[in-house]
């Protein structure tokens, strides 16, 4: 969709929103899931829409966004201390990717895939059609 390599993050955000696309970010490194509050309040910021809910998928309970914390400096901990804010503030459906069945005809403004080495293409398809927009 966007082929530049000078566009941001943000910029991308900017313009799939103006167009109405939807858009994968992958995001690598240590604990990405600190992520997800910052992209969530930048996309709302720049969306003039109506919030609508997440969807987060994960594949087990032994891989819940809760689990594995780390316990080390200051600087996780303030992290972990904002995570759990955004999780109580946020309308966030959780499944498992065994049950993405069931979202069909729900329509999610925002997903997290977690795991994404397990999924299958099925799994990622039924997902990534519950997203609002298109192209």
């Amino acid at each position: 969709m966007f082929h530049s390599t000078n566009l941001g993050w943000i910029d991308v955000i900017k313009r799939v929103t103006e167009n109405n696309f939807r858009c994968i970010f992958l995001i690598v490194g240590p604990f990405p899931k600190y992520q997800v509050p910052f992209i969530h309040y930048k996309w709302s910021k720049i969306s003039s829409k109506i919030r609508k809910p997440i969807l987060w998928c994960y594949k087990d309970h032994k891989s819940s966004p809760f689990k594995n914390f780390p316990q080390t400096n200051g600087k996780i901990k303030e992290k972990r201390k904002n995570f759990l804010k955004f999780f109580n503030q946020t309308n966030i459906k959780f499944c498992f990717h065994d049950q993405t069945t069931q979202l069909l005809g729900e329509t999610f403004g925002l997903c997290v895939i977690e795991n994404i080495e397990t999924i299958s293409p099925n799994v990622l398809a039924r997902v990534i059609e519950t997203i609002e927009g298109g192209g």
